[in-house]
């Protein structure tokens, strides 16, 4: 059964032109790169998915991102920076993740 008995998952992707296997450097499954981007829009769907959903409050000098609108302008500049992930084993281990 995967998982058990410490399976892995091999870590690269095959060359653009499909003709051989590229491996990640050894312990890495994604670039930082790529994880921060996958992470940065994940998080921003989910966010405005809250916002739509009426979840999310504003008070204060917050109080104006009220509106979709100025709520999506106000996440503008987040969308074009580049996010840091920082990512390492859990300290119990990959089944305690799962679980």
């Amino acid at each position: 059964m995967p998982g058990r008995c410490g399976a892995h998952v091999a870590g690269g992707g095959i060359a653009l032109d499909g003709t051989r296997w590229i491996s990640s450097r050894p312990a890495f499954l994604l670039p930082v790169r790529v994880l921060g981007a996958l992470f940065r829009r994940l998080f921003l769907i989910r966010l405005l998915a809250l916002f739509d959903a009426g979840k999310l409050g504003f008070f204060g000098t917050m109080a104006d991102l009220t509106t979709r609108k100025a709520f999506l302008r106000y996440l503008s500049p987040i969308r074009r920076k580049r996010w840091m992930v920082y990512a390492k084993p859990p300290f119990a281990g990959p089944q305690a993740v799962l679980a």
